[in-house]
């Protein structure tokens, strides 16, 4: 979180490096090619870090120039907003006035140019990020774009985080779907809003007996229905009530499920109840 990376070393050890100048000069008699872009990189002006994609993550500086964004790193996984930002600021800060040219330069000795130096080339500021060693010399290669793309550098994204709290946002054409979760504390609560219906869920485990628990509110123009349940994680027993009314009617159900259940429906001529048991 340092802006720097692990990499082996000659004698085969893994190393933290962090990227330094080393005053090493590079001029067109010390290489054999030397193939540049056409552009230097711009400065990053902000940072977001994320959990996965749809997070909306936390932030420091300018996120709408040249942002730069990390997602799925899991040393970036904690309890809480607070807890983070200190780290974030820590990158954002070693991220800040690094203005290179990529690219990739052939020479027949290293000059003993590692990775993770910052050399001159011709007077260009170049980045070393890999060194590769053959029989017929040394590459060495600097990448990067002269503006950041919008999608998140991303470490894997198949890692969850075990301790982390999202804030997740996302929208397309049919829906939009907001999910605040808290894996730690075991919580979550989601609100999806199509053209056709609004509907909220909240999921809980509760702390002392280890039910799960769930609530739901599913609207449309045509009803309202509420349901509160609580199962049983080992017996897979669940107890049940829901709420649904119409224009025509309210209906009022409440189940123990395998053994009995209870209802009742109002309308403006009758009110019809039972109690069953299965």
């Amino acid at each position: 979180m340092a802006g720097g990376f692990i990499h082996v070393n000659a004698e085969g050890q893994v190393e933290l490096t962090t990227y330094s100048a080393t005053g090493t000069a590079l001029d067109n008699t010390q290489y054999v090619s030397y193939d540049k872009s056409r552009y230097n990189t711009h400065e990053i002006s902000g940072l977001t870090v994320k959990v996965n994609t749809d997070d909306l993550g936390v932030s420091t500086g300018d996120i709408e120039t040249n942002r730069y964004i990390v997602e799925n790193n899991p040393l970036f996984y904690c309890q809480s907003e607070n807890e983070i930002s200190g780290a974030v600021s820590a990158l954002n800060n070693a991220l800040k006035g690094k203005i290179y040219t990529p690219a990739k330069i052939e020479l027949l000795q290293d000059f003993g140019i590692n990775c993770g130096d910052i050399i001159t080339v011709n007077g260009d500021t170049v980045y070393v990020m890999k060194k590769n060693i053959t029989a017929s010399g040394v590459t060495l290669e600097c990448v990067g774009q002269e503006y950041r793309d919008k999608e998140p550098t991303s470490i894997n994204s198949d890692i969850i985080a075990l301790r982390g709290k999202t804030n997740e946002l996302y929208r397309d054409l049919e829906q939009t779907r907001s999910t605040i979760t808290d894996v730690e504390a075991g919580l979550r609560s989601e609100i999806t809003q199509t053209a056709e219906r609004l509907t909220s869920e909240f999921t809980a485990k509760d702390s002392e007996t280890g039910e799960d628990l769930k609530s739901l509110i599913s609207q449309t123009a045509e009803e309202i229905r509420m349901e509160v349940s609580r199962t049983n994680s080992e017996t897979e027993e669940t107890l049940r009530s829901e709420y649904q009314q119409t224009a025509e009617n309210i209906t009022l159900t409440v189940e123990n499920q395998g053994k009995s259940i209870s209802s009742l429906e109002l309308r403006a001529d009758s009110i019809t109840s039972s109690v069953s048991n299965v």
